[in-house]
């Protein structure tokens, strides 16, 4: 195995060139001509791997704006947490509000 994508289920049709499981992530040059510029593969898909194999990829198999928002969120205040979730209640409690389906391909 030269690379952790190697073991994502999307690897034998994927043709990213900076997929989030290569160890030089986020680093590696895209092609404005390549067909696909997105991974394909499910945050916790990514996640999994990236915990199996510790250590080798900078961002823990996220992407930078995921790893971004990881970070944000682990570094907010007991206040900032409170009002998030005040907030969030106060969403839930609207006639509109509908539980997004989470699918995952594990």
């Amino acid at each position: 195995m030269k690379e952790l994508s190697e073991l994502c289920p999307q690897h034998p049709k994927c043709s990213v060139n900076n997929c989030p499981l290569y160890s030089k992530y986020p680093d590696m040059p895209v092609s404005e001509i390549d067909p696909e510029t997105k991974c394909k593969a499910q945050k916790p898909t990514r996640m999994k791997i990236a915990d199996e194999h510790p250590g080798i990829l900078k961002f823990g198999g996220l992407t930078v704006k995921e790893y971004k928002r990881k970070i944000r969120r682990e570094n907010r205040t007991a206040e900032e947490v409170e009002r998030a979730k005040e907030k969030m209640a106060r969403i839930r409690k609207t006639k509109d509000f509908k539980v997004p389906m989470r699918v995952s391909i594990d």
